[in-house]
């Protein structure tokens, strides 16, 4: 594990009430009242933060900041993942910037399988992860995950 994950993880413990647990070359965390366990891993010059459903690559000239900023904008609504579904398969994520009105202003990554079962029906399924400031305050953690 790089200096610059541990320092990414620090910077983001010291701000969110989280639990992380070192293995390998993975490091695991989990942040208080989510369900989801993410995952801290590098390659290269690169941090790439991930769950069982999508990843995030913060890359080369990417401060441990970026990765707080992002938890930010995730936990307020600013910013939200879009897993794309065939049948019952994830086949793909986004993450979508939002603007003051909630309409989807950009996509800021993209990544999907390369074969897909294209012949199934297709769904999205958007993650909310609600983030209430006062539990922060108080310690007691994000309040939750829930799929819409």
């Amino acid at each position: 594990m790089n200096d610059k994950t541990r320092e990414s993880l620090s910077n983001l413990k010291s701000k969110y009430p989280i639990d992380i647990l070192e293995e390998g070359k993975i490091i695991k965390f989990k942040i208080k009242g989510i369900d989801e366990i993410f995952r801290a891993s590098d390659s290269g010059n690169e941090v790439i933060i991930s769950t069982d459903k999508w990843h995030e690559h913060f890359g080369e000239g990417n401060s441990y900041q970026d990765i707080v900023l992002f938890f930010d904008d995730l936990f307020s609504g600013r910013i939200a993942v879009v897993i794309k579904y065939r049948g019952s398969m994830a086949v793909a994520h986004s993450i979508q910037k939002f603007d003051k009105d909630g309409k989807v202003e950009m996509i800021i990554s993209w990544s999907g399988n390369i074969i897909s079962p294209f012949w199934r029906k297709k769904s999205y399924k958007k993650l909310d992860y609600i983030f209430n400031s006062q539990q922060l305050a108080s310690g007691n953690g994000i309040t939750a995950v829930s799929d819409s």
